[in-house]
């Protein structure tokens, strides 16, 4: 029982409906701003209808709303295009709208004989290729946080020998991290009770022991000697970005075995001296080389304490 005299376990499922509503709440905040995406009948029927037509087209956009609508077409022509098709796309990107290397000498000569404010903000401006401007105007679509974190996947299959690849993958992985930033991910309890379309990528996504069927997957979940937490963001609710799976022990095991043994006689929670975390898997292969790992076992082990 809690101080308050409601037994814990109910306090538990109240504190994680609270958070679900958070995290709807979240999402329908980051994605509300972005609906206006499906605004189609905007599109200006002359345009130039081909991915480089339209990345010009983002960047030319006077208006937010014809912006995300150009934005969101062009992410449904690259999701659309073969791998051939999207490097030809990147080549060109790279290459239209790349530094003005001339402008900015300029702009830092000038900053060097007459340092102000102005000519910070000018530089700065300059240092930036263009393409970095598109991919901030495509995240902004409806849903697409998740679609960039696709697209850096394919970009980075094509990264080695591609020189232009490898640089647009910089700077798009800049963005995610500061868009994934630690602030913005929330801790989210996976049990038994949560939504199997979840559930199932929890399956798909562990890279350490692999989970071998449903009962596999309850026995890790299930028993009050097993917890199971991921992070989320609030553009991907139902898409974990990270998990890690932990096991309640009495003490520091000597084998993995008796850990991910299926049919055990689970141990009450409030018995256990040693938390086990015995498997973390990253969930997105488009968010390679930003690093959760450490932060989540940080809030997890705080978690737990509590």
């Amino acid at each position: 029982m809690s101080r308050s005299g409601i037994p814990a376990k109910a306090t538990r499922l109240k504190g994680r409906k609270r958070m679900r509503i958070l995290q709807s709440m979240l999402t329908a905040l980051v994605s509300a701003p972005t609906r206006i995406g499906v605004l189609s009948w905007l599109q200006d029927k002359g345009i130039d209808d081909t991915p480089e037509g339209l990345a010009g087209a983002v960047l030319s956009a006077t208006g937010e709303v014809s912006s995300l609508v150009y934005a969101a077409r062009l992410l449904d022509r690259i999701e659309g295009m073969d791998e051939a098709q999207l490097e030809a796309l990147v080549d060109h990107l790279a290459a239209t709208y790349d530094l003005d290397t001339a402008a900015l000498t300029r702009a830092a000569n000038a900053y060097g004989e007459d340092p102000d404010a102005r000519g910070l903000a000018g530089i700065a401006s300059l240092a930036e290729p263009r393409w970095v401007e598109l991919f901030r105007r495509l995240n902004a679509t409806d849903g697409g946080t998740v679609r960039l974190v696709r697209l850096r996947r394919r970009i980075l299959a094509m990264e080695r020998g591609n020189a232009a690849a490898a640089r647009l993958d910089g700077g798009l992985k800049s963005l995610l991290r500061m868009w994934f930033n630690p602030g913005f991910l929330i801790l989210q309890p996976i049990d038994w009770s949560t939504p199997a379309n979840i559930l199932e990528k929890i399956i798909a996504y562990e890279a350490v022991h692999a989970i071998s069927s449903w009962d596999d997957l309850r026995a890790r979940l299930a028993p009050e000697d097993r917890r199971c937490f991921a992070f989320f963001h609030p553009s991907m609710p139902e898409e974990p970005l990270i998990f890690v799976e932990v096991a309640l022990t009495a003490d520091i095991p000597r084998a993995i075995e008796p850990v991910l043994q299926i049919d055990r006689e689970a141990m009450p929670a409030h018995e256990a001296g040693t938390a086990v975390f015995y498997s973390i898997s990253n969930c997105q292969a488009g968010l390679a080389g930003i690093s959760f790992g450490n932060f989540l076992i940080k809030r997890v082990a705080q978690e737990l304490k509590q």
